[in-house]
C-alpha cells in the first residue's frame, strides 16, 4: 500500500512533491509567525489588549504576507515580475482557505467530533485545498 502511494504521489511527480514539502515548511513557519503576532499583539502592547479579533486580523495578515514572498520566491520559483498579479490570487486562496478550515472545524464540532481532531482534520484538507489552489491558480504550475 505505501509503496503504491509512494509510486503514485512521490515518484511520479518528484517535482509536485518539492513544491508540497517547501509549501509545507513554509506554512509551519509561517503558522508560528501568526502565533508568535497574536501573542506580542495581545500580550505585549495595550493598543491590542482586549482587541483579540483584530489582533488575529492584523497576525494573519502578516503571516500572509510573509507566506506569499516565501512561496512566490521558494516553493514555486517565481522572481518579482508578475508578483502584482499574484499577491491578490493568493490572498484570496488564503482567505477562503480560512473560511473552509472555520466551516470544516464547526461543523466536526457541531456533530461531535472533539476539537482537537476536528482542527487537525480541517488543517489537512484545507492545506491540501490550499497546495492546490495556489499552485494551479496562483502559480500556474
Amino acid at each position: 500500500m505505501l509503496r503504491e502511494l509512494y509510486r503514485l504521489f512521490i515518484a511520479s511527480r518528484p517535482e509536485v512533491f518539492r513544491q508540497f514539502t517547501r509549501y509545507a515548511v513554509v506554512g509551519a513557519s509561517v503558522t508560528a509567525l501568526d502565533f508568535a503576532t497574536y501573542l506580542f499583539l495581545t500580550r505585549g502592547t495595550q493598543l491590542f489588549a482586549g482587541r483579540f479579533v483584530l489582533a488575529a486580523t492584523v497576525s494573519f495578515l502578516c503571516a500572509v504576507a510573509v507566506s506569499f514572498v516565501c512561496n512566490n520566491f521558494w516553493t514555486f520559483g517565481r522572481d518579482h515580475r508578475g508578483w502584482h498579479n499574484r499577491a491578490p490570487k493568493f490572498l484570496t486562496v488564503a482567505v477562503v482557505g480560512l473560511c473552509l478550515n472555520a466551516f470544516i472545524l464547526h461543523t466536526l464540532v457541531l456533530i461531535g467530533s472533539h476539537d482537537i481532531l476536528a482542527k487537525m482534520v480541517a488543517t489537512g484538507l484545507v492545506t491540501g485545498w490550499n497546495f492546490t489552489m495556489q499552485r494551479l491558480w496562483t502559480f500556474r504550475c
